[in-house]
């Protein structure tokens, strides 16, 4: 139902030609693994023979009982599929195989050189291939290797390298498992190494040459199966029903923070990346200054500073950044302090111009009493705000810099022809959890005094002080996660439903299975409640969305990222 499946990989004891003693073990393994949930287990190559047995493979016999010990340990499988190295004659050669069984019976061989692909259950693909290499053109969502490779220094790390870089190039898992004692005769000795990778990481990987450890990851194969490109081929696939998914999630690695797993050590890059297409659009343009409104929130803090990086590489004076703090009604004392400090530390022009008179006329004019805290109330503000920007902007032949985020956009939490209009919206894939690791990330290296702003706005409560109410500690007491929801569990919810295809009940699955312990459940269903219930109704504001560079895999662009009619009904 949520596409989740335990994937199992172990290189058991073996021995040379001991068939034997190598089915034993095989069984022990694969038992273990199927009682644990797994739908696929993983064994090296030549995991009936314990190695290439060079001369003996072309004996008669030899072959006869590596068949015999191959049918029997395949007529011992049941549900959980099985993915073992064997030996078979292949037009007319004697040669290493990788099989597949599955309840009772053989399903497929596969030889060297070769690769088969299997479906399972409709919900995704994997291929198998001998060896301990990335075959060419392998187009599946997981590819799983039967390898019988000699260890040598640095080569773990070389074939870490090579299936992690594999992975996230194709956004394919990738299930590995190297033989053991088996081939440690003669001039070799194998080092048992079994490894998971998933999203360009090692998920799960076994101690060097320790025989028997069974590895296990519960991998989102509908996740990666929504993700991959699908590429054109003619294999042949073999259909596999009623493969069990994971029981639970128990090997599962489910991120509660998937924007920031996913940026890693490129926080730094989103910023010079922001910038630099920053720079270029006011290149193309000759715009002479950069407009934009410093509330002291998170979003107007990250632009800002973008703004001054900008000015840097084009190069201009960072006085041409015009930044304005324009309070209103629900304007508190510590945020347009901050927005103050950061745009002096920054050195950038600053200008303050106060909306609430303006603001008093404007709805005195349509018949507002002017204290009534309803939508027209609080979007008189914010699109005050925005006519003020556009007409300085005119005046100082600049552009307005949008302030807006991904996690705003998602859930339509912006006024429409308002703080949802720019002429360059900077932040319009940074949702807000990851914007806060950004700034985190920005105070380490700034200036005492400028990290000590972005640190308060880092504490302050996300709010968008429409209201004039103030809490006893100073805060606006209209804070935005008290009203829509954690933005831990929004951006959560937004990152698996774009990025991964999730549905609304493997979301509340993945869910609460991440934050156990963190939200409860009724939480967590409220707000995937809400989440859908916004992200759907506000589609309208995201259709006229200013452009933007795209800098997570997330984008709501009307353009290029989610295209939906304004008016889709989701039932």
């Amino acid at each position: 139902m949520h596409q989740f499946y335990r994937i199992a990989a172990v290189s058991p004891a073996a021995a040379p030609g001991d068939f034997n003693g190598n089915l034993k073990s095989l069984e022990a393994s694969y038992r273990e693994a199927s009682h644990k949930g797994a739908a696929i287990v993983v064994f090296p190559g030549f995991a009936t023979t314990g190695d290439d047995c060079g001369s003996m493979m072309r004996r008669r016999d030899f072959l006869a009982r590596c068949r015999a010990v191959t049918a029997e340990f395949a007529a011992l499988t049941q549900e959980t599929v099985a993915v073992f190295g064997t030996v078979d004659e292949v037009e007319g050669k004697v040669r290493g195989v990788v099989a597949v069984a599955r309840r009772g019976a053989l399903v497929a061989t596969v030889p060297s050189g070769k690769t088969a692909k299997f479906a399972v259950n409709g919900d995704f693909t994997f291929a198998v291939a001998p060896g301990a290499k990335i075959p060419c053109g392998v187009a599946a969502d997981l590819l799983l290797l039967c390898g019988a490779e000699a260890f040598s220094a640095g080569l773990r790390a070389a074939r870490e390298k090579e299936f992690t870089g594999f992975s996230s190039a194709a956004r394919q898992a990738v299930v590995f498992a190297n033989a053991g004692s088996g081939i440690s005769t003669t001039d070799h000795v194998g080092d048992a190494d079994a490894m998971i990778v998933v999203d360009g990481k090692v998920q799960k990987r076994t101690t060097p040459f320790a025989e028997n450890e069974m590895i296990f990851a519960d991998v989102d194969c509908g996740r990666i199966a929504f993700r991959r490109e699908k590429t054109a081929e003619n294999m042949e696939i073999v259909a596999l029903d009623g493969v069990p998914e994971a029981p639970t999630l128990e090997y599962a690695e489910i991120s509660r923070d998937p924007f920031f797993d996913e940026a890693g050590e490129d926080l730094s890059l989103i910023v010079s990346g922001a910038a630099c297409a920053l720079a270029r659009r006011i290149r193309q343009i000759h715009a002479r200054s950069l407009v934009l409104g410093v509330s002291g929130g998170l979003d107007s803090t990250l632009a800002l500073i973008v703004c001054a990086r900008a000015c840097d590489l084009l190069p201009m004076p960072r006085e041409n950044v015009r930044a304005l703090t324009l309070p209103g009604f629900g304007t508190t004392g510590r945020t347009n302090a901050n927005a103050k400090k950061l745009c002096r530390e920054l050195g950038v022009s600053l200008a303050e111009i106060d909306i609430s008179e303006a603001c008093k006329l404007h709805l005195g004019a349509i018949g507002h009493d002017g204290k009534t805290p309803d939508a027209a109330y609080e979007n008189s503000q914010a699109r005050e705000r925005t006519q003020i920007l556009m007409d300085y902007a005119n005046l100082n032949g600049g552009i307005v810099v949008g302030t807006g985020d991904l996690s705003e956009l998602a859930l339509g939490w912006c006024t429409y022809n308002g703080d949802q209009m720019s002429m360059y919206s900077v932040n319009a894939t940074l949702p807000k959890t990851l914007m806060r690791h950004i700034l985190a990330a920005e105070a380490e290296k700034a200036s005492p005094a400028l990290a000590e702003a972005i640190r308060d706005v880092l504490d302050t409560p996300v709010s968008p002080e429409l209201l004039p109410q103030q809490n006893d500690d100073g805060n606006s007491s209209q804070q935005t996660e008290s009203i829509l929801g954690p933005y831990e569990l929004h951006d959560f919810f937004l990152y698996h439903y774009i990025s991964s295809g999730a549905d609304e009940k493997k979301l509340l699955y993945l869910a609460q299975n991440a934050f156990k312990g963190i939200f409860d459940d009724i939480t967590i269903r409220h707000t995937l409640e809400n989440f859908f219930r916004r992200f759907f109704s506000q589609q309208f504001k995201r259709n006229p969305s200013p452009d933007g560079p795209q800098l997570t895999s997330v984008s709501l662009s009307p353009r290029g990222g989610w295209r939906i009619p304004t008016d889709f009904v989701k039932e």
